[in-house]
């Protein structure tokens, strides 16, 4: 079991990080088309199924390179990731909102509730999956 204390000055294995995206660009797209599904039992959602993984890859994609950056050059690189992924999370919690007001591009319907819904469920998972493969796959306690 490792301590808080510990997780703080750990260094980061770079060389892992690409294995951990891996997994949760497999577990995040996987959650997220699982969601769709449900999402559809429920009402009409108005993105598709290659959207979802799409989008859930690029998030991923975006959480590895500003953890390799973190890992590089900071102190403290679990922390701070921790801190901006949730910042983030907050931010793109206004996106799905944004896009039932207005399509979020030309040639796409507005979000129903039912989008609305499951797309914010869709970027907590996503979240988690980036955090949770990143943070307990690639650091290596100092000894």
């Amino acid at each position: 079991m490792t301590s808080a204390r510990d997780m703080q000055s750990a260094r980061i294995a770079l060389h892992r990080i690409p294995q951990a995206a891996a997994f949760a660009a497999i577990g995040s797209a996987i959650s997220n088309v699982l969601v769709w599904l449900l999402g559809t039992l429920f009402g009409q959602m108005t993105i598709s199924v290659p959207e979802v993984v799409i989008f859930s890859i690029i998030g991923v994609i975006g959480g590895a390179g500003v953890y390799a950056i973190l890992g590089k050059w900071t102190r403290q690189p679990l922390r701070i990731f921790i801190i901006i992924s949730v910042v983030v999370l907050v931010l793109y919690a206004f996106g799905p909102i944004a896009a039932a007001q207005e399509p979020y591009m030309q040639g796409v319907e507005r979000f129903t509730t039912t989008t609305v819904i499951a797309t914010e469920l869709m970027h907590l998972i996503s979240g988690a999956w980036i955090i949770g493969m990143f943070t307990r796959q690639t650091y290596s306690i100092p000894i």
